[in-house]
């Protein structure tokens, strides 16, 4: 969604107070808000006469299918959701600001989304592109055991919250059954459209490979960015996957979450392995200059980067 300014219309969300508008996209608009207790959040408003009624029952839809689901890591907290006369909202979680500031100073707060990462940044390193991937699956994870799919996996969707990216917007949620229609961002819509979970897999390669990259979606084929991390040891395996991730034959991408959590975690795995002969090695040359063997805490804090 992209960053508005001042919001001129006021709704009723409970014990929210609606304070500034800081995204609008075209189901609804976010606000951030405050309760009667000082607590800020993201409050998305949608009304049923501002984006007809089609749309507005999909929106619904997809809310109260999220509701459904409990706290899971890799998805952005739904902490409540109602019903009003004129529509619904539903309170998220805040994201972090876009430049580390205190939430709380709502005139300068500007919620921080992967895709304002990668227009900052440009490419993200290796580990924390991993460490992306292995959070996003997780939360299709979640999803997919519901039977529900995403639709609508992109930079603009992962939010930074505490640090850590989320899976938010889950107003084109749908039962896999009942996936019919054609939604979601063009460029990230896999070709067969979105039928089964290989199709959020798509969407989920693609982003990927553009926090990769550095590159918007419409400019991977420029190759990266310099500051891509494409000399890393194991970033032809890592493109393998993503590049298996966004194959255009839907049965010859990864078939759910699972799968392609477990080949991340498979990377991961050689990644600690690598660090640990790497260490041996450091250990082995210190020994030989008569100084003392370093520990393991090389391994250790890359350990933790996971």
């Amino acid at each position: 969604m992209n960053t508005a300014g001042e919001t001129k219309i006021r709704v009723d969300c409970g014990d929210w107070r609606l304070d500034r508008e800081i995204g609008r996209g075209a189901y609804g608009v976010v606000y951030l808000a405050t309760n009667g207790k000082g607590e800020r959040a993201a409050v998305k408003v949608c009304r049923r006469n501002d984006i007809g009624e089609e749309r507005y029952e999909r929106e619904l839809r997809g809310a109260k299918l999220y509701s459904s689901i409990p706290p899971q890591e890799g998805l952005v907290r739904m902490r409540e959701f109602a019903e009003e006369p004129w529509g619904f909202y539903a309170v998220m979680d805040l994201a972090d600001d876009e430049f580390g500031g205190d939430c709380t100073a709502s005139s300068e707060y500007r919620p921080k989304t992967l895709a304002r990462v990668i227009e900052g940044e440009k490419a993200l390193p290796l580990s924390a592109c991993v460490r992306l991937g292995l959070a996003r699956a997780k939360g299709l994870v979640v999803l997919q055991r519901h039977h529900l799919l995403h639709r609508d996996i992109k930079p603009g969707n992962v939010l930074y919250v505490g640090g850590r990216p989320v899976l938010s917007d889950p107003g084109l949620v749908v039962e896999e059954s009942e996936a019919v229609s054609r939604v979601g961002t063009p460029g990230y819509v896999p070709p067969e459209n979105f039928t089964g979970a290989a199709g959020d897999i798509y969407s989920l390669g693609l982003t990927l490979k553009a926090a990769s990259f550095g590159r918007h979606i419409e400019d991977l084929d420029k190759g990266p960015a310099l500051e891509a991390d494409t000399g890393a040891n194991l970033f032809p395996t890592w493109w393998r996957i993503l590049n298996k991730a966004t194959d255009p034959t839907p049965s010859h991408r990864y078939q759910s979450a699972m799968a392609i959590l477990k080949e991340l975690k498979k990377l991961v795995k050689s990644w600690l392995s690598l660090l640990e002969r790497f260490t041996e090695i450091e250990d082995t040359v210190k020994a030989k200059l008569n100084k003392c063997p370093t520990s393991t805490s090389t391994t250790k804090r890359h350990a933790q980067a996971f």
